[in-house]
């Protein structure tokens, strides 16, 4: 597991609901582990990249999936694996993994835990790990984003989908996909690595994060009556089969939008898409991860 070093512990100075703190002060006395305070996303990316040139074989860092993602930029394509300690509101990429959701016993599982490697998807040549989306989700994102708001937990997407929902306009999307093409108007268009998102929507029930593939989910626009009514089948995973929902198994695909939006990509924004496509790949074994 280790060199005899011990193992950089990153975290998170604003992770989610003091959890970080808390972690931290489990593992005080630990031989093992350097804990180190992160102060900011640009930190964090460079903290991790550092710790891989250092020649750690892992990397722990505790946080939530927008911790997680500036992490990862940083870990992607190095010989480091990435343990997750979950400390935020949705732990998506956790959830993908089988992980524990309880921080302490996350640790555990990094510490000791088995190495493996993952896929990542690069929109405009930037790495992430779970589900970029754009449409319903990127108002909902900007609208979280936007707001310092007190109430969490898995029930804060829908709280903030009824919030933008009834002023939200579906764009006229064009995709161009391996051996497929799609134009219309979408309430949704999400590009999948792994198969949930939103705190355990199951979004792209059928994605692996080691299989090679991207999933490409389309949600063609219709009333949003309807929309709220198919939610709880995103929960469940079983919306792939409504009328207005189309899934492809894509390595590559090549978005843009009339007008302007803004892909989120595990809760972050990460590049803006308009007349001038955006493309999406599938970068194969790209991050070490301890599951």
């Amino acid at each position: 597991m280790s060199d005899g070093r011990r193992l950089p512990l990153l975290l998170n100075e604003s992770a989610g609901r003091g959890l970080a703190t808390d972690l931290a002060r489990a593992v005080e006395g630990r031989a093992l582990l350097e804990p180190r305070w992160i102060a900011g996303p640009d930190q964090m990316t460079a903290a991790a990249a550092e710790a891989a040139r250092q020649g750690h074989p892992r990397v722990l860092v505790a946080g939530g999936d927008g911790t997680l993602h500036r992490a990862l930029r940083g870990l992607a394509g190095t010989r480091a694996s990435m343990g997750l300690i979950p400390c935020g509101t949705g732990n998506d990429l956790a959830r993908a993994l089988g992980l524990p959701l309880d921080p302490v016993r996350a640790l555990k599982v990094a510490l000791e835990g088995t190495q493996r490697r993952i896929d990542l998807a690069r929109i405009d040549g930037k790495p992430f790990a779970g589900v970029a989306g754009i449409g319903i989700d990127g108002a909902v994102n900007r609208y979280l984003s936007r707001r310092n708001l007190r109430r969490r937990g898995p029930w804060i997407y829908p709280y903030a989908l009824l919030r933008v929902l009834p002023s939200y306009e579906p764009p006229l999307l064009t995709a161009e996909f391996d051996g497929g093409r799609f134009e219309g108007r979408v309430m949704l268009a999400a590009v999948a690595n792994s198969p949930v998102f939103g705190g355990g929507m199951r979004v792209a029930p059928e994605a692996r994060l080691d299989d090679g593939y991207l999933d490409l989910v389309l949600v063609k626009a219709f009333s949003k009556l309807n929309l709220l009514k198919l939610l709880p089948r995103v929960y469940r995973g079983t919306h792939t089969t409504h009328a207005a929902v189309e899934v492809h198994r894509v390595r590559r695909v090549s978005l843009h939008v009339r007008g302007a939006a803004t892909f989120f990509a595990d809760g972050e924004p990460v590049a803006d898409v308009g007349e001038r496509p955006s493309t999406v790949e599938v970068w194969p074994g790209a991050l070490g991860v301890v599951a």
